[in-house]
């Protein structure tokens, strides 16, 4: 008679697990740990392909310091797909639609930002435990990583005197280790030009237009390899300065256009 309760027990309990599905943080332990390789290398590197990753920028708050040095807050936006963390909506029960993880467990592509001022500071310091957000895995193995950024670069084209006008800066990013064979990096979305909905008004410079174009480069050390790279065109200006004493100068050129200045 135990025996048959002992069954019984079983059975109710092995139904109910398939009624809950599995919790994240099993399904997390089945895609994550068979092996390393889901944290050092790119998922498309086995079959010797190529990974494509989407990368984007959104800026949220800019300012351009007096010697044409763009420094604020970004949103860096991240999207590939691994096949090697994909699972099922079956498997959740439909509890989740997304896995959420800290991505120092998962391999994040290098993109990094090569006009870049702040030197002195990590490379990746997102990628440090605590650091960043968490990514998040769709069933097909779409990743989705949105680190927020705060970093300073150099604006290529800035003319120091003139504190009130328009100024172009190009921002170049790229893989720091892969060729083009092996990451291919694309603009967010298929964009074109940047997203500023999220821009903040208080911010002390406009950005007037920008746009989004991919380029590739062949170096004579590297045979036939291809490195791709993003090329981000801001054309901006200042709308305040403020001086050391708390004074708040306004640019004379956007008010008499009518512009916001604060």
């Amino acid at each position: 008679m135990k025996f048959l309760v002992v069954i019984a027990s079983l059975a109710v309990v092995l139904t109910l697990q398939e009624v809950r599905g599995r919790t994240e943080v099993e399904l997390l332990e089945s895609i994550l740990s068979p092996d390393n390789l889901v944290k050092t290398k790119p998922p498309a590197l086995a079959l010797n392909g190529t990974t494509d990753v989407e990368f984007g920028i959104h800026p949220i708050w800019l300012e351009l310091t007096p010697n044409g040095v763009i420094r604020g807050k970004s949103w860096y936006r991240y999207q590939w797909v691994d096949e090697r963390l994909a699972w099922t909506l079956d498997e959740s029960n439909g509890m989740f639609q997304a896995l959420r993880v800290n991505p120092i467990n998962l391999w994040v592509p290098d993109v990094f930002p090569y006009s870049r001022f702040d030197s002195h500071k990590a490379m990746f310091a997102f990628h440090t435990d605590g650091a960043g957000s968490n990514a998040l895995i769709y069933p097909s193995g779409r990743v989705l990583f949105v680190p927020e950024a705060g970093q300073e670069f150099i604006c290529s084209d800035v003319d120091l005197d003139s504190i009130w006008g328009e100024h172009e800066c190009l921002l170049k990013f790229g893989s720091w280790t892969y060729n083009g064979h092996l990451l291919n990096i694309i603009p967010y979305g298929g964009k074109t030009e940047l997203e500023l909905g999220d821009y903040e008004k208080s911010s002390p410079l406009l950005i007037k237009k920008s746009s989004v174009k991919r380029e590739v480069k062949y170096y004579s050390c590297c045979g036939d390899e291809p490195y791709p790279a993003l090329v981000i065109s801001l054309t901006v200006q200042r709308k305040f300065i403020i001086q050391d004493n708390g004074m708040i100068i306004h640019n004379p050129q956007l008010k008499s256009q009518g512009v916001q200045c604060d």
